[in-house]
């Protein structure tokens, strides 16, 4: 039996997602019991998030008792030949359990090559956040919380894995109800992580587009 190779997978899997997390967003548009405003209580909101966006990001390596720092501008469109996970566009779910509280989560695959070596890695985060409507057609949405997003290169490349701190502080714009396009700055401050069997941190930080839907339950 022929099996595809590890990266044509991983380009199909991550492909999948965008037009998994992208259809769903469709999917609650057009849903007849979507509510009308994205911070009322017991909303359900799924987001294709980083959809587009220019990054920041920076890793640093302590090599021999001193830190080595490479420097990287990402531009996202869809799937990047970034060497880091968290530029990568990612599935979002979130649940208002209250108006304007939310809880939620994301996740996100990745497949890039660069210099010839393909990387394959992803990404899962944990946040909690605060929908504040502004007006009836704009509400600012700050989120925190934890990331956990993993590059592996093929060959005997070190790998990336990092645990980060995830903020973003997107504004939701609605042209109608229940679809919003998201916009706004974000940052990933690396808490802990590796290169191979170095110690490593790694900070990113940008602006960011995304699409979300929501309903009501």
């Amino acid at each position: 039996m022929h099996h595809a190779p590890p990266r044509v997978v991983a380009r199909r899997f991550g492909s999948t997602l965008c037009a998994l997390a992208l259809t769903s967003v469709t999917w609650l548009y057009a849903a007849g019991a979507h509510a009308e405003e994205l911070a009322e209580r017991r909303n359900l909101v799924l987001s294709a998030e980083r959809l587009f966006g220019f990054y920041i990001n920076n890793v640093t390596v302590e090599l021999n008792g001193r830190d080595d720092t490479t420097h990287q501008t990402v531009l996202g469109f869809g799937w990047s030949a970034a060497s880091t996970a968290l530029s990568t566009p990612r599935l979002g779910i979130d649940y208002l359990i209250n108006d304007g509280l939310t809880l939620g989560g994301n996740i996100g695959f990745v497949s890039a090559t660069r210099d010839g070596i393909t990387s394959t890695g992803f990404l899962i985060g944990a946040r909690i956040g605060y929908a504040v409507r502004l007006g009836h057609a704009v509400t600012l949405w700050p989120r925190g919380g934890l990331t956990y997003a993993s590059v592996e290169p093929e060959g005997n490349a070190r790998g990336l894995k990092t645990f980060a701190l995830s903020f973003d502080v997107p504004f939701a714009l609605s042209p109608t109800e229940g679809f919003a396009i998201l916009l706004g700055p974000t940052l990933d401050l690396g808490v802990a992580g590796e290169r191979g069997d170095l110690d490593a941190s790694e900070l990113l930080f940008g602006l960011m587009i995304g699409l979300c839907g929501w309903t009501g339950l």
